[in-house]
């Protein structure tokens, strides 16, 4: 993973208040299982959120009703696109550019 994806998490992090462990935002729980985790392929920002509501759900906390707005914002900044071109089925390599 690049630079960009190491300070999307941080980002992330300021967001929500809370650690979120890189692999749990970009691996789903099965890949998780693996002995050996793939590459990171491409996920989509809503496969990104999904997995950072289930984070915030198992740690106890409620999600916050901005929670996909945060993603947004900090998605955008770090990627320096426009908020309207984070949706959920944008990838964060190919569509967004991530490195």
């Amino acid at each position: 993973m690049g630079l960009d994806t190491v300070e999307l998490v941080m980002d992330l992090e300021d967001a929500f208040g809370m650690e979120f462990p890189d692999e749990r935002i970009y691996y789903s729980k099965e890949e998780l299982k693996l002995s050996k985790l793939p590459p990171v392929q491409d996920p989509t920002i809503g496969e990104m959120y999904s997995r950072i509501c289930a984070l915030i759900h198992e740690s106890e906390r409620p999600i916050p009703a901005d929670s996909w707005a945060r993603v947004q914002k900090c998605v955008a900044n770090v990627l320096a696109v426009k908020t309207d071109e984070v949706r959920p089925e944008s990838h964060l390599f190919s569509d967004l550019g991530a490195s």
